[in-house]
């Protein structure tokens, strides 16, 4: 369990003046089966973990694992080995400490050490959770009619990603909570769906049959179900994906086959859709990715490949882009006379411009959209001025609301905050508060913002 090579990584692309080259690439060298990579960039295999030391180097650590499979923020592994379950945690002198887990197998970890894996229950396969407290308890999480199942994934919220036999013997992928229980998330009009990993917002992704019952790659929310993540350009004969894992930024990356039925790694985002790994690098490093194996909260990518010459190997693509947009706002009005009147606006009276570095200019429409508005003072504040009204913000959409021209007195005037969120076609966002102020007095002297703690705040939908 100490480390046992101090290893030289390659950084394989410089950076391009113009393209859509959104990812310098990092060659690890051939590694057996790579798994994930942690926030910090650790890139996980199955018996061994690499580990950057900021100078451009990775060391290299063994564990006695015959397979890890994921690892949490604070770096500990979880894994199996002889149909036994453990977690590795860094001991901070070069090497691990087991903690033995009560699932024979284990596939997924969250930041409380709590276990997403399966144990047998009457000769088949159940999916299970396995929680740290009382020394360890194992709660079953059922199926969905069916002899069993498996929970690959656990998110920092506790929710679970998996799939599970139903009681006509096919298999659906499945959601689930504590409060809700085991919830069957379906197919894209196919028999078939397993989920493969959760993010903490709770989008999962994996693979699901279509009509034509060939797997599709797919993300799922509550809020916008089954969305097909798609196949590669081309490739209408073939038409298959798999989705591997999603992080915070909702980017999904996986293998999808091309026209001539062969893999190829993929990066998929909700404002570009599926992108060929192949694509979105140097094409003068002429390497290869055929498959796509995790990606982090950050952005970094592992994926499996060829160098040029031809030479199997593990890649860590870094994105050039980790920054949301540059969102440029107008001054804040001033709403005179306070006649406790609802007043309108849009998104488009007061943002002026977003930019983003990769995109460039972006519309206000398909960019940004209002999160929840404050007012700094009560919605029915004591004293005069006020007027006695309820209803002094009004959401209407994500993009329109209303708010009242009213302050109380005596006091420095009202201030309404609108929290606003810009995001770019990678994920990456910026949140930017546009203020509307009611002024105390007729000398329209500009109102103090004491914020959202001495008011109220209304969320959007």
């Amino acid at each position: 369990m100490k480390a046992i090579c101090f290893l030289q990584v390659m950084v394989v692309s410089t950076a391009l003046a113009q393209g859509a080259v959104l990812y310098d690439v990092i060659d690890l060298g051939y590694g057996p089966y790579p798994t994930d990579v942690g926030d910090s960039g650790q890139v996980l295999f199955t018996q061994f973990v690499l580990v950057p030391d900021g100078a451009g180097h990775y060391v290299r650590w063994n564990f006695p694992a015959l397979s890890a499979d994921e690892m949490n923020t604070w770096n500990q592994i979880v894994g199996h080995r002889s149909y036994q379950s453990y977690i590795w945690t860094p001991d901070g002198m070069g090497g691990y400490t087991a903690t033995r887990v009560d699932l024979e197998w284990a596939f997924g970890i969250n930041d409380a050490c709590e276990v997403a894996g399966c144990f047998p229950v009457g000769g088949y396969y159940h999916p299970y959770i396995w929680t740290p407290e009382g020394g360890g308890t194992r709660v079953h999480l059922g199926t969905l009619g069916g002899e069993g199942g498996y929970a690959l994934d656990i998110n920092n919220r506790g929710e679970v990603c998996g799939y599970s036999w139903l009681a006509n013997d096919e298999v659906h992928a499945f959601y689930w909570t504590a409060a809700e229980g085991m919830l069957d998330i379906g197919t894209l009009g196919g028999v078939e769906s397993h989920a493969m990993q959760i993010n903490d917002w709770g989008q999962v992704t994996g693979s699901a049959f279509g009509p034509e019952n060939k797997y599709h790659a797919f993300v799922w929310s509550r809020e916008k179900g089954m969305i097909d993540v798609g196949v590669m350009e081309g490739s209408t004969d073939v038409a298959k994906s798999y989705g591997q894992d999603i992080n915070n930024l909702g980017q999904v990356v996986g293998t999808a086959f091309d026209r001539n039925n062969m893999p190829r790694g993929f990066v998929w985002t909700e404002k570009r859709g599926l992108m060929d790994l192949n694509t979105v690098v140097d094409p003068a490093l002429r390497v290869s990715f055929s498959r796509g194996v995790g990606n982090n909260n950050p952005g970094q990518i592992v994926a499996e490949g060829t160098t040029a010459q031809g030479a199997r190997t593990v890649f860590l693509l870094n994105p050039r882009d980790t920054q949301g947009p540059v969102v440029t706002c107008a001054p804040m009005p001033l709403l005179w006379p306070p006649n406790h009147r609802l007043l309108p606006f849009s998104l488009t009276n007061f943002i002026v411009s977003v930019v983003d570095a990769t995109d460039g200019p972006l519309t206000v429409s398909d960019s940004c959209r209002i999160v929840s508005i404050y007012s700094d003072e009560l919605e029915d504040a004591r004293g005069q001025g006020d007027g006695s009204t309820l209803g002094d913000i009004v959401m209407l959409n994500g993009s329109d609301f209303m708010v009242r021209a009213e302050r109380a007195m005596p006091g420095n005037g009202r201030v309404y905050g609108v929290v606003v969120e810009a995001v770019d076609s990678m994920g990456n966002t910026t949140t930017v508060i546009w203020r509307i102020g009611v002024p105390a007095n007729p000398g329209k002297q500009e109102p103090v913002d004491d914020g959202p703690g001495t008011g109220y705040t209304v969320d959007a939908d």
